[in-house]
């Protein structure tokens, strides 16, 4: 593995004062204010989104969950015609992920849609704003990267847009914010950190540093993930999973995602499978797949995860599949064998990220595995 470079833009603050920490931020500047539905109605988010909103030049919200290009291209006037030092995103990834996707449009004014942004050639005309993410999940690790993803539902594609720029300033922590979550409403996004870090383990662009913080997600995820599904809402396994989400993050914005992730994107598009079950549910198999490659390694990363054996991380991790209800998922969405398939995978650039040779037979022989 590479260990030549590694850098972590984001500031992190775990945060006690939301409103002091981000006056503190902005300052005088000129700000937007991005809010999904459940930080408005978030009893310790909720005074801050009414204190605010007021003196934003741009508010949206809600937030569509998953942004699409078309709800997004709606709102992408309001952010060409603006002049912004800051864009706070309070919510979800799907809420960082629309705040990015605004900034960009700030700072490539000529661009008229989202295949235009989405160019990773394109020469900024203008100011990007900072983005303070104000994370309400434990999940995407958009905080700390600098992609946003969007769904293109009428031709059935995930894009993404990425900017280094587009790397939030500020990430504020506060794990009070997940008190009201709703186990139903918590799963997703946590597998999704979960799957992130393991690929970013299984990834020809891994390093040691990636590495690290990989594993401290999966440690994270693994002690307290299981209980916070089940309803645990304590400050210690709140802070727990929430850090477990930004170290992934981190881990990712090194290495990208990986096969998994390029398998989920048809779920999701086609059979309307939640994110984080249809990035998800394969990891098991791919987990005895990369350890039968390389046992010497997993071996060694079972052991800093905690585990006596690679068998005990699998059984860890088919824990949170269980606890989560991925396969129920899956079953309810009418998910078969033949929906997954080899060439469509690999019109995912992430499919290229995976560190092991790959077939269309193991791929059909995973997936017979999980569902």
């Amino acid at each position: 593995m590479s260990i030549s470079r590694f850098q972590v833009v984001t500031d992190i603050h775990l945060v006690e004062n939301l409103s002091v920490e981000l006056k503190a931020i902005l300052g005088a500047g000129e700000y937007a204010l991005i809010v999904s539905r459940s930080a408005a109605a978030n009893p310790s988010l909720g005074p801050v989104v009414k204190e605010f909103a007021p003196s934003a030049k741009v508010l949206v919200s809600p937030v569509e969950s998953e942004p699409s290009v078309q709800w997004l291209e709606s709102r992408l006037q309001d952010f060409r015609g603006s002049t912004l030092d800051h864009i706070v995103a309070m919510g979800g990834g799907s809420c960082i992920d629309a705040a990015k996707v605004f900034a960009a449009a700030h700072a490539h004014r000529s661009a008229t849609s989202l295949s235009e942004l989405a160019h990773k050639e394109r020469v900024a005309t203008g100011f990007t704003p900072k983005i303070v993410a104000i994370p309400t999940t434990a999940g995407t690790g958009s905080e700390a990267t600098s992609f946003a993803t969007v769904w293109d539902r009428s031709s059935r594609k995930k894009i993404s847009v990425e900017y280094a720029s587009l790397t939030p300033s500020h990430a504020l922590l506060t794990p009070r914010a997940l008190c009201s979550l709703p186990n139903e409403v918590a799963a997703p996004p946590l597998l999704d950190a979960m799957s992130h870090a393991l690929e970013s383990l299984w990834n020809s662009d891994a390093t040691e540093f990636s590495e690290a913080h990989a594993c401290a997600a999966l440690r994270n995820i693994f002690n307290y993930g299981p209980t916070f599904l089940q309803g645990a809402r304590d400050t210690m396994t709140l802070r727990k999973v929430q850090w477990a989400a930004t170290h992934s993050g981190i881990a990712i914005q090194q290495t990208r995602t990986s096969i998994a992730h390029a398998v989920s994107y048809a779920l999701t598009l086609n059979w309307g499978v939640p994110h984080g079950h249809a990035c998800s549910f394969l990891l098991p198999a791919i987990w005895n797949y990369v350890v039968a490659c390389d046992p010497n390694r997993y071996m060694t990363l079972s052991a800093v995860l905690g585990h006596s054996s690679v068998e005990e991380t699998e059984s860890r991790l088919e824990e949170m599949l269980r606890v989560a209800q991925t396969q129920n998922a899956l079953r309810v969405a009418g998910v078969s064998e033949g929906d997954i398939r080899l060439h469509e995978v690999q019109q995912y650039s992430r499919s290229q990220n995976f560190s092991e040779p790959i077939s269309s037979n193991l791929l059909s022989q995973w997936v017979r595995e999980c569902l």
